[in-house]
């Protein structure tokens, strides 16, 4: 019941949910994810990961396997290990005898603030832990109470496969002593099982037993933190008396939000610590002296309340704010913080409940019922990232991060007005982040205005010099305004902040390709492959290379490399077609195109591309049908007019219409090439032929002889003196095609 009242609950993800946030990051574009190569890579590399959470990426290679990347399947998953790891909270709970279990286990089940871990694709690392910390902690307890060492093993097992899935499990030992501390208080709790008897050969029995427990745990939390700073790059830059008054604050947030969930906020509002202010440090003051009356008045009160106290902070330790962890650039509490840590209050919570009068005893049952249709609501902000920014702004209008990441998908999907509105109010939010400012230089590039971009880029240096991303940024400009020595200089500036930075590296082969030095491009994209194997751009980059260099082969090896690392890329299937169209394999060439443009339905560039394929193939009909697609979505220029007009005049059959839409093409040609150009002549010729106007035909024949002769084609003029000389007589000539 209880994991089909889950299921129930959580139905709108399963059923509309799509991705948010960094799961682009981490499932959508893993490189990691693609092959039996990244799943090697993933556990003996911990860069390679976006964290080094190995076991929760081997779950989303196998997914990756099993649903590719079908959102439905994913949200599936981790909303039946949601229900697994509340039901392992239930049986968890009975085995230590309270018997308010199965109603704290539901409220935990059906509470809207776990939604964000379980609507959150990335956040299957939270639930995956869970469920192997709480396999550990009842394997730690069957230890404890028979004495079994094969249970002691299976616990330190799965603590150690907890970890591997995200390292917030390493509080588990901690959590257990207070539970054995709780438990020998209990009437007849001190000899449950647990051998030998007396107080100092437990303490001792349980010491040793949790040190290899605490000794990992340490160990995993100092690595994750360690990467959390030097890879992930989240540093907080806060003082120790600020991340006491962060503690203050988010101690009593977590328990207030289970309380009173609304509103639940993906982000939350970032206040600013101030150490001078002295109401900021009351949180910090009465969560101390709340624990402190708690110990003292633990015969009077019992041990429970202590414990539950105690394992709730215990377990919030590495949210509060002593860690540096990414979310908190953006706000200092989430609801995905506290998935575990709320357990011990709920149990509080039943426990109060338990003890209602009878007559009052629908209580729970409607809180549950509340709960679910909470968490169904809740589930409808996952819908996808619109939806979710939106949903965030609604609830919290100061989230500048909110509002750059809905301005970047307005932008990204050509919507520029809006885009550049939320970006702007970002950044009034945040003068002093970069993040707005960086995607606003982007809109103004993509408007055409490179020098402007240029400018706002430049005053994010200012405000952060040491700023890989910004350095890269403007080396793109820089290309784009063609000054690729400017832009050769940016790309070194940023390798020498980050040597990794495999974009940079692309950007150095651009910039060296455009400056004619193809070898070190080559080597430049090599490098960037060797230090980000998924980086975009390096295989497109050598595909290029090997283009500009009629290595039609290599050119389709690298960008059929290109392709597979980034299917939605449209200028690398554009440029694979035109490397399979050079090669001479027109099949795959036309199937590469076909594909793309089914997709992209309003790419002009590739329905020229196609219509130049089936202009050398012969294939007429298909050459006017593309090319005219190409106009529509805006393609311009005089060789595609030039070949929709051959293609117009080959294919045969025409009409009136046909004839006369070909008369305009031409002569429209003829007066933007100034007469001056020998395949508009010779079209001319044809058409006015064709049309039974031989006197015209004629005229346009001698002109092209006397252009023929002035630039020195023998064989042009030859061809053309010919035809004037037929038409002239009245007679018809017989064209070559």
């Amino acid at each position: 019941m209880l994991l089909l009242l889950v299921l129930v609950a959580y139905l709108p993800v399963i059923r509309d949910g799509g991705f948010i946030w960094d799961d682009d990051q981490h499932v959508v574009r893993n490189p990691v994810l693609e092959d039996a190569r990244g799943l090697v890579e993933m556990w003996t590399h911990p860069e390679s990961l976006p964290q080094y959470y190995p076991l929760t990426h081997t779950v989303f290679w196998l997914e990756r396997r099993l649903f590719g990347l079908d959102p439905r399947g994913l949200h599936l998953v981790n909303v039946l290990l949601h229900g697994l790891v509340a039901l392992a909270v239930w049986r968890l709970l009975e085995s230590l005898g309270i018997r308010g279990a199965a109603m704290a286990a539901a409220f935990f089940a059906l509470h809207p603030i776990e939604a964000e871990t379980v609507a959150w694709i990335t956040e299957l690392k939270n639930v995956l832990s869970a469920l192997f910390a709480l396999t550990a902690f009842g394997w730690l307890l069957r230890w404890w109470r028979r004495g079994e060492r094969r249970a002691w093993g299976w616990a330190l097992l799965a603590f150690a496969a907890a970890l591997l899935s995200k390292s917030v499990a390493a509080t588990l030992p901690a959590a257990f002593a207070v539970v054995v501390w709780w438990l020998d208080g209990r009437p007849g709790g001190e000899g449950v099982g647990s051998k030998p008897t007396g107080a100092h050969p437990r303490l001792r029995r349980l010491g040793l037993g949790l040190t290899p427990f605490f000794v990992i745990g340490i160990g995993s939390g100092l690595f994750t933190a360690h990467l959390e700073k030097v890879h992930v790059r989240a540093q907080l830059g806060l003082s120790f008396l600020e991340r006491l008054q962060v503690a203050g604050h988010a101690f009593w947030f977590y328990p207030w939000k289970l309380i009173w969930p609304h509103p639940l906020v993906f982000s939350y509002p970032r206040w600013q610590p101030d150490v001078a202010d002295p109401l900021r440090w009351l949180p910090i003051l009465l969560a101390v002296a709340c624990l402190a009356m708690f110990l003292l008045l633990r015969r009077k009160l019992g041990r429970g309340l202590v414990a539950a106290w105690l394992v709730y902070l215990i377990t919030i330790f590495p949210a509060l704010g002593f860690v540096d962890v990414y979310p908190m650039r953006y706000a200092f509490t989430a609801d995905h913080f506290q998935y575990m840590a709320g357990v011990p209050l709920l149990v509080l919570c039943a426990e109060g409940l338990r003890r209602l009068p009878g007559r009052l005893s629908f209580v729970p049952v409607g809180l549950l019922l509340v709960l679910g249709l909470l968490t169904w609501q809740q589930c409808g902000i996952y819908e996808g990232p619109e939806t979710l920014w939106r949903a965030v702004i609604a609830d919290n209008p100061s989230s500048w991060m909110a509002r750059n990441n809905l301005g970047l998908l307005l932008l990204e999907r050509g919507e520029r007005d809006e885009a550049r509105r939320q970006l702007e109010e970002a950044l009034a939010l945040a003068p002093g982040i970069n993040d707005a400012r960086v995607n606003l230089a982007r809109l103004e590039a993509e408007e055409g205005r490179p020098e402007k971009a240029r400018e706002i880029l430049e005053e994010a240096a200012r405000i952060d010099p040491s700023s890989s991303v910004i350095t890269y940024d403007l080396g793109l400009q820089d290309l784009a305004l063609n000054r690729a020595e400017d832009a050769l200089r940016s790309f070194d500036a940023a390798i020498a902040i980050a040597p990794d930075y495999g974009r940079a590296w692309v950007g150095r082969g651009h910039a060296l390709a455009a400056l004619g030095r193809v070898v070190e491009a080559a080597r430049a994209y090599r490098e960037a492959l060797r230090v980000d194997p998924g980086v975009p751009g390096a295989w497109n980059g050598l595909g290029i290379l090997s283009l500009r260099e009629g290595d039609w082969e290599t050119a389709v090896s690298a960008l059929q490399r290109a392709a597979a690392s980034h299917p939605e890329a449209v200028d690398i299937r554009r440029n694979l077609g035109l490397a399979l169209r050079k090669a001479g394999r027109v099949a795959e060439a036309r199937k590469t195109y076909r594909e793309l443009l089914s997709r992209h339905p309003k790419d002009g560039l590739g329905w020229r591309q196609l219509g130049n394929l089936e202009f050398e193939a012969g294939r007429w009909g298909e050459a006017v049908a593309a090319f005219d697609r190409a106009l529509a979505a805006g393609e311009r220029g005089a060789a595609l007019d030039l070949k929709l007009a051959w293609s117009l005049l080959r294919r045969g059959g025409q009409d009136a219409a046909t004839w006369d839409r070909l008369e305009r093409l031409t002569l429209s040609l003829a007066e933007r090439t100034r007469g001056r150009n020998l395949q508009v002549l010779e079209l001319l010729v044809r058409l006015e032929a064709g049309r039974g106007r031989l006197g015209a035909a004629a005229e346009w024949a001698s002109r092209g002889r006397d252009l023929a002769g002035e630039i020195g084609r023998r064989e042009a003029r030859a061809r053309f003196a010919a035809w004037a000389a037929l038409l002239i007589s009245g007679k018809m000539p017989q064209f070559e095609e």
